[in-house]
């Protein structure tokens, strides 16, 4: 579960710093026309940028649900912890997906 922990935290704080950048823009923007350096951002630029998080949200889904499948899967082959019929239905499908 340490491992589940920091990737849910890396992503978490990916997503944290992001959201500071766009808070940032959006200060420039209430200043006027926002800038990066000398060029001036678009408004097509600023929704490409807006709409981003939903990509870093799932990668923080991604990254959880991976990590949970290879968790149950490491259970299930190494020390017999687990067994597959264990598993419900769904998630029978999700490890014959896995591997």
């Amino acid at each position: 579960m340490d491992l589940l922990n920091q990737i849910f935290v890396d992503r978490t704080n990916e997503i944290d710093t992001y959201l500071d950048l766009l808070e940032n823009l959006e200060t420039e923007i209430q200043k006027g026309i926002p800038r990066f350096g000398t060029k001036v951002i678009s408004t097509t630029q600023q929704r490409i940028l807006y709409s981003s998080i939903y990509l870093q949200l799932y990668n923080l889904i991604e990254a959880t649900t991976n990590t949970i499948s290879e968790a149950i899967c490491d259970a299930i082959l190494e020390g017999n912890r687990w067994f597959p019929d264990d598993l419900s239905v769904q998630m029978k499908s999700e490890w014959v997906k896995f591997w």
